[in-house]
């Protein structure tokens, strides 16, 4: 069983982890140790995939990451992580319009379309609060 993890951001721009407790306006964070309560914005707040990147790094929900999938014509994308039908995906987006998802199993990912194409390793390369210059439209 997996640890179930969470972060959020703090009005101070920091990131907190832990449990979580939804609040009337907020979430708050319970840090582990020693405990404390943070106020995080709501909208920051990611669960843990319970996966790690290639460089033993937790991969959250609005991660930004770097993938590399065997056997497709481009091999290498930056994709998000988003939780989407119940479970992790990658999302990359293909054009202003289109969105694909990879489904995230085990550190790896398949193309919903074509089971032969997988991800065989992924970076966290940054997030969506704090990075969204990393996420240009792919060609």
């Amino acid at each position: 069983m997996r640890e179930i993890l969470f972060r959020g951001q703090t009005q101070q721009n920091n990131w907190v982890y832990g449990g979580i407790f939804h609040g009337d306006k907020f979430s708050i964070i319970y840090g582990y140790d020693p405990v404390e309560k943070h106020v995080v914005y709501s909208d920051t707040v990611g669960q843990w995939t319970g996966l790690y990147d290639k460089n033993k790094k937790r991969a959250f929900e609005g991660d930004i990451i770097k993938t590399h999938y065997a056997n497709a014509k481009k091999s290498d994308f930056v994709e998000t992580i988003v939780f989407r039908d119940g479970r992790f995906c990658a999302e990359l987006k293909i054009s202003p319009r289109g969105k694909m998802y990879s489904l995230l199993d085990d550190g790896t990912a398949h193309l919903r379309q074509d089971k032969s194409i997988y991800m065989n390793s992924f970076e966290v390369v940054g997030n969506i609060y704090d990075n969204p210059e990393l996420l240009e439209v792919q060609s």
